[in-house]
């Protein structure tokens, strides 16, 4: 039996940040699994081009076989051109889809786009393949929470049949969310299914010998003397960084020692640059690789996140840059709802703020700066010793294996 994984913005390493499904199947594969992971051929989290520029192109690194289907480029997170890209996507898998998965592949549709569950139940209808339905992102509610759509828009209706279809016709369902099951629950009622919670994980080669950052990068962005408070990835609407902007006007001049870095690009970047125009304490600078990322935490002293108040969180977090930062035995600083704090306090690797609350924001660094630095060491390396320890690929791997395939 095959694992075929249709996973959009999953991307071999070397090509963007989200590997996840790639680094599971290279484990799966040394234990003799045949995999292959189906993606897209453009997508916002892409840093570097596929080899060709074909409607179809196929081939094989460490052992996964890679399918790449052509879809459009567009401008950023928020084009509409991204969900056409996922119909696009879903249409030419049904037409390639001889050359992509032979009956009796055990087949993992996975989100964020949930409409290549027609094809999963196609192809169970027809040929015979059970399928898993994997949630990263809950959809539609993502739309409607995040997007402010209606529950009555016509994409909304249709991503609404695919999430029910989805969990009531696969076979398990996977999530790297502690409480989806609670979403699965409350569509399907007392109807029995099979839930597993598969959290994201971190590959110890890319991890303990990360690319270095050019100097030039180094001396224009990171070479600050202040105690450094940093947010690595999307400047966008789902990361809710208007609370942490406010928090740095407030402390400009009450806590000058403290500098604000913000890594990445976002749809929202230029206009916070324009609001911190003026202020000494903010510093913007570009994105860099994920193999690049531990290059860039050392210059931290603190990481940081944020998410917005939504019934979105109530299923928890599963955060890619969680794993980045602990690793990097940074305390972590994260603003956002109850259920998502529930490993930074288990793990007491760091501090928590409620979510849209820049008022706390500014006690909260207040207090942090207060304390000592072997003290800040001590947590930031209980959250890398937890990491570490539970959250390697190889095991995650293991775990799939054993309660998926």
């Amino acid at each position: 039996m095959g694992l075929v994984i249709l996973s959009e913005f999953s991307t071999p390493p070397g090509y963007g940040v989200y590997n996840r499904h790639h680094e599971l199947c290279r484990h799966l594969v040394a234990d003799n699994q045949e995999c292959t992971v189906v993606v897209s051929s453009y997508h916002h989290f892409l840093q570097k081009d596929y080899p060709e520029n074909k409607s179809y192109q196929d081939f094989v690194e460490n052992g996964v076989r890679t399918v790449v289907i052509k879809t459009l480029r567009y401008k950023n997170a928020l084009s509409k051109w991204r969900l056409i890209n996922w119909f696009i996507f879903s249409l030419r898998i049904f037409l390639y889809q001889s050359k992509i998965i032979k009956n009796g592949d055990l087949l993992v549709v996975s989100s964020p786009s949930p409409i290549n569950v027609f094809f999963a139940l196609f192809r169970k209808i027809f040929f015979g393949n059970k399928f898993v339905f994997e949630i990263r992102d809950v959809w539609p509610l993502t739309l409607i929470e995040l997007g402010n759509y209606s529950r009555w828009h016509p994409l909304i209706l249709l991503l609404s049949l695919c999430e029910y279809l989805g969990y009531s016709a696969s076979e398990r369902i996977v999530s790297t969310l502690p409480y989806a099951n609670e979403r699965v629950k409350s569509l399907l009622g007392k109807r029995k299914f099979n839930f597993t919670c598969i959290p994201q994980g971190y590959n110890p080669e890319m991890f303990e010998n990360p690319d270095p950052l050019s100097v030039r990068y180094e001396e224009k962005y990171l070479r600050d003397a202040r105690f450094t408070i940093c947010y690595a990835g999307t400047l966008g609407l789902s990361n809710a960084l208007d609370p942490i902007i406010k928090a740095s006007k407030k402390l400009e001049f009450a806590l000058p020692q403290v500098v604000f870095l913000f890594v990445g690009e976002g749809a929202l970047k230029a206009k916070y640059m324009e609001e911190t125009n003026s202020q000494n304490n903010v510093i913007f600078a570009p994105a860099v690789k994920k193999a690049q990322v531990q290059s860039l935490l050392k210059y931290a002293d603190v990481v940081y996140d944020s998410v917005h108040d939504t019934p979105l969180y109530s299923y928890g977090l599963s955060r890619n840059k969680w794993i980045d930062y602990l690793f990097a035995g940074k305390p972590l600083l994260f603003s956002g709802p109850k259920k998502g704090i529930t490993m930074i306090n288990e793990e007491r690797c760091g501090f928590t703020v409620p979510p849209s609350d820049p008022d706390g924001l500014v006690d909260k660094i207040l207090e942090i700066a207060s304390i000592d630095h072997q003290e800040l060491a001590k947590i930031g390396e209980r959250g890398k010793a937890y990491v570490m320890l539970e959250r390697t690929y190889e095991a995650l791997a293991k775990e799939f294996s054993d309660k998926v395939l």
